[in-house]
């Protein structure tokens, strides 16, 4: 089984009737996946999960069963926790197939870690996986500045250290340069301390 089985696109709208991709999301038990709340609040036209499925005349095919509208109460959306409001929502909503998790980090992210990025660049290439290194921890959001940047689409993906699941990917393009940051997994665990009580 593969780790990519466990990613999901999400869109702003039907994609089968014009909806945009706006990022991504990873499910971390058969019913919950995560995600970057600013992902799904931009989400104006309804939230849907896609997953991947093949090119069709080079453009993505997904039938009815592929696609899944999330309702607003299936939404949930991380609260302030001390003077933050951490970038992270819980979107639940049935697997299709079994999932992959990610074993949790046993340690908090430190500065110079290698980590792997996983998220959809675009609607068309599978999972892409990134090499970079957390660089220093924010004052603003409690998260970690990644050494690269990423496209917006890689939003609400996986940051991964050695095989263990480090945190959730917070992605944005601005002007003229690309911001990327690591929401540390030890604070969603504050949020929802059972959350990833059946995890490895």
């Amino acid at each position: 089984m593969s780790l990519a089985q466990s990613f999901v696109r999400v869109y702003n709208g039907d994609p089968a009737a014009g909806g945009g991709f706006v990022g991504t999301a990873f499910f971390i038990s058969a019913q919950q996946a995560i995600t970057a709340t600013h992902v799904v609040n931009g989400c104006d036209q309804g939230v849907y999960l896609c997953f991947p499925r093949a090119l069709v005349n080079g453009q993505p095919h997904y039938t009815e069963k592929d696609r899944v509208h999330i309702p607003v109460d299936g939404i949930e959306r991380c609260p302030k926790i001390y003077s933050w409001l951490p970038d992270v929502a819980l979107v639940h909503c049935d697997a299709q197939d079994h999932v992959m998790t990610i074993p949790l980090a046993q340690r908090p992210p430190e500065h110079q870690d290698n980590v792997t990025l996983y998220g959809f660049l675009d609607v068309y290439q599978e999972v892409m996986p990134i090499k970079s290194n957390i660089g220093s921890r924010t004052q603003v959001h409690n998260a970690w500045n990644i050494g690269s940047g990423v496209k917006q689409g890689m939003s609400g993906g996986a940051v991964v250290r050695n095989g263990e699941l480090l945190g959730v990917l917070y992605a944005r393009d601005e002007a003229d340069k690309i911001i990327s940051y690591c929401i540390p997994i030890d604070l969603i665990q504050r949020w929802k301390p059972d959350l990833f009580a059946d995890f490895p």
